[in-house]
């Protein structure tokens, strides 16, 4: 009975998000590792590609936007920039790591901004990364490294003493 109620709910979202986004198409940006991830789908590893699919499913265009890895961000934002230029419909953006701010780097252009409806962010650093630097190093558990603190504890917040 659960199980059947929780079908119908799932269905009536997404008759209501294909309804809200009618008319749009929907942008995914991935983050670091994105593309070699994607690469293992045959394997049933995905990133992207599955919410790709079922907002297709659902009769949203959707796209992945490759943004490589070792690119540089203002180089991925010259990507998105293009993706949300080369078609006219309005599009809802969304991101998830290293591709937030990439989004968020091309969204600062009016010219891109203006396409986009909405912009959803996953997991981006915003705020820097706290372990930034420390690649392929152990850093210290508590003070993290390089000049940078490490991540706030349970029940801190970055900032307080």
């Amino acid at each position: 009975m659960a199980a059947r109620r929780l079908r119908a709910a799932v269905t009536e979202g997404d008759a209501a998000l294909a309804a809200r986004l009618a008319g749009c198409r929907v942008l995914l940006a991935y983050g670091l590792l994105g593309e070699v991830v994607a690469r293992f789908r045959r394997f049933g590893l995905d990133y992207m590609g599955a919410q790709r699919d079922w907002l297709c499913g659902l009769g949203i265009p959707a796209a992945v936007v490759l943004v490589p890895t070792a690119a540089p961000v203002a180089e991925n934002a010259r990507r998105l920039r293009a993706a949300l230029a080369a078609d006219p419909r309005p599009a809802v953006l969304v991101a998830h790591s290293k591709g937030g701010l990439e989004a968020l780097a091309a969204l600062l252009d009016p010219e891109a901004s203006g396409p986009c409806r909405a912009f959803i962010a996953l997991q981006s650093p915003f705020l820097g990364s706290p372990r930034r630097g420390c690649a392929g190093r152990r850093p210290p558990p508590a003070s993290g490294c390089r000049g940078h603190p490490a991540p706030p504890g349970p029940g801190r917040r970055r900032g307080a003493a």
